[in-house]
């Protein structure tokens, strides 16, 4: 993947992670992301396993926080797994 694809790619999730965050509701957020997986990003998205960009990253860590999802081929589930048991032991 190409810098220029790379600088796409992270900026596109950004976007994307925003919208979810602004989705009104839990069922405004999956009509969103069903209708995303139609067009076939979920198999973009595992296709992404080893790109190395932290920014590239970060935004699908973002991504599968947002959508309560965890992608599993992605390198990284255990860190979403961990960020998520943070959370929990915080708000207890």
């Amino acid at each position: 993947m190409s810098e220029k694809h790379k600088e796409v790619w992270c900026e596109s999730l950004r976007f994307l992670n925003a919208m979810l965050v602004r989705s009104p509701n839990e069922k405004k957020r999956a009509q969103l992301m069903a209708r995303l997986n139609v067009l076939g990003l979920t198999v973009m998205l595992k296709n992404m396993v080893r790109v190395k960009d932290p920014g590239i990253i970060k935004q699908l860590q973002n991504l599968q926080m947002n959508t309560r999802q965890v992608f599993p081929t992605m390198q990284y589930e255990v860190e979403i797994h961990r960020k998520k048991v943070k959370q929990l032991e915080l708000h207890n």
